[in-house]
């Protein structure tokens, strides 16, 4: 039988959010504006009474429409990257240092950039990242396509899991399952992730 391994973001690999305060690194070092509204809207969102993860997407939209996507990954490789592998926590280091990976997937709602980039940089195959992907023409980014943020994960989950033929057996490390109730019932084992410890929790 197959074991696959399964990981979240942030919280579980990284002590950050990763589309948050990358944004909030971004825009400080490049869009004083946006990085003043993201200040405020983080503040003001909280007291209004919406769907948490309808605010999540709203606030994302607003944030990186018309960005250029290719800025944001040099971003990445010139700043972002270092606070990220100074952010990793105790299982993001063990996971960094594995030899074998073909196995293991990122499992997070982070947007794409700077998931897709995080996941290189921790050796996580191409094709075996699960990610909030972004609508992007010529280089412009006009919002989010795909949303895998908690359990918007299954449906992505699910298309991974045709690719076998054979039994699988399903491992979660996570630190957030009041988002992803539904998400932890597809695995065999869950691992609750808090601070610098897990505890398996299924």
């Amino acid at each position: 039988m197959k074991v696959l391994e399964f990981y979240d973001l942030d919280g579980t690999l990284s002590k950050l959010n990763n589309t948050f305060d990358f944004l909030k690194e971004y825009f400080k070092e490049k869009y004083k504006v946006r990085y003043f509204l993201l200040y405020v809207l983080d503040r003001l969102l909280p007291f209004i009474p919406i769907d948490e993860k309808f605010k999540r997407r709203f606030l994302i939209n607003i944030l990186i429409y018309g960005l250029n996507s290719k800025d944001m990954e040099v971003f990445y490789e010139k700043k972002y990257k270092k606070l990220f592998m100074d952010s990793l926590t105790p299982l993001g280091k063990e996971l960094l240092n594995r030899d074998k990976k073909e196995n293991i997937y990122l499992l997070t709602g982070c947007i794409e950039i700077p998931a897709k980039n995080i996941a290189n940089t921790l050796g996580f195959p191409k094709d075996n990242i699960i990610c909030t992907t972004l609508k992007i023409k010529n280089n412009k980014i006009k919002g989010i396509l795909n949303d895998t943020f908690g359990n918007y994960k299954i449906i992505y989950l699910q298309r991974i899991l045709k690719r076998f033929n054979e039994k699988v057996y399903l491992i979660y490390y996570t630190d957030d399952i009041k988002n992803e109730n539904k998400l932890i019932e597809l695995f065999d084992v869950v691992y609750l992730i808090n601070g610098d410890n897990y505890e398996r929790i299924k």
